[in-house]
């Protein structure tokens, strides 16, 4: 199945975008940047994660 997980802020916008395509399990590290390398906020952020046609949303609060 094909998989995508990708960090949003509260507006909704998308702020970094992990992975597309095959994924073999595991684990995946957030360094708290978007995907132009900058550092984000504190702040609640939403992880998207969609495998086929399911998809999961939780809710992140990132603290400096």
């Amino acid at each position: 199945d094909d998989v995508s997980l990708s960090i949003y802020d509260v507006s909704g916008r998308r702020i970094r975008s992990f992975v597309t395509g095959d994924l073999c399990s595991g684990a995946l590290l957030w360094r708290a940047e978007d995907d132009g390398g900058r550092r984000v906020k504190s702040g609640i952020y939403f992880v998207r994660l969609k495998v086929g046609e399911s998809t999961v949303t939780k809710k992140l609060v990132l603290l400096e």
